[in-house]
C-alpha cells in the first residue's frame, strides 16, 4: 500500500553545529515502531526523513513533524534554517516484507521494499535474472500478494502511525 515519506534538509552546518551532531558521520536509521532516519550530506547538511501525511497528497505537505523530532533529538538544530523538503510514496506491505512475486509463468514482480527501494530494487533485479535465465532466484518467490482490507488502507496507516507514535512516546 502506498505511504507518504517526506525528508527535510538544514542549510550547511556551522562548524561547531557540524562537530556536535553524528561526528562520525553515521546515517542512522531508528528502531522505533515509526521509525525516521538520518544523517548529514556532503555538503554538511542535516537530513532526516520520516512518515508523511496520511490523508490526501503531498502537495503542500507539512515538514513540521520530520523537523521536530530533529530538533527534539539534537537541540543545537534549533534556530537552523531548513532550507529543503521533499517527499514521495513507499511501497508497504502488510507484514513489513518485500516480495518477489510470480504473477502468470514467465512474468515476474516485485514490490514492497517498504521505504528501503533502492537496495531492494536492485537485489530484486539480480533474483529476477536468476530466474530468467533458468539459474534460480536465491530467494523465494510466491504468488501474487494482495493487500488484506486494501479498501481501508488510509484508516489503517492512520491508525498504525498513531498508534505506533504513542508507543514510541511513552517507552
Amino acid at each position: 500500500m502506498p505511504v507518504s515519506s517526506v525528508i527535510a534538509a538544514t542549510e550547511p552546518l556551522s562548524d561547531n553545529i557540524a562537530k556536535s551532531i553524528l561526528p562520525g558521520r553515521h546515517a542512522v536509521s531508528e528502531t522505533q515502531r515509526i521509525q525516521v532516519y538520518y544523517r548529514k550530506d556532503a555538503d554538511g547538511r542535516f537530513v532526516i526523513g520520516g512518515r508523511g501525511p496520511v490523508w490526501g497528497g503531498l502537495d503542500g505537505f507539512s515538514d513540521n513533524l520530520v523537523r521536530q523530532t530533529a530538533e527534539r533529538y539534537f537541540p543545537a538544530l534549533e534556530g537552523v534554517d531548513w532550507t529543503h523538503k521533499w517527499g514521495g510514496w513507499v511501497a508497504m506491505t502488510f507484514d513489513h516484507a518485500p516480495k518477489l512475486m510470480r504473477l502468470a509463468p514467465g512474468v515476474l514482480a516485485s514490490m514492497g521494499c517498504n521505504g528501503r527501494g533502492l537496495a531492494m530494487s536492485t537485489m530484486f533485479g539480480k533474483q529476477m535474472a536468476l530466474e530468467v535465465l533458468g539459474e534460480g532466484a536465491e530467494m523465494p518467490i510466491t504468488e501474487q500478494y494482495f493487500t488484506p482490507f486494501h479498501a481501508f488502507r488510509n484508516l489503517g496507516v492512520w491508525s498504525h502511525i498513531t498508534k505506533g507514535r504513542l508507543l514510541d512516546r511513552f517507552s
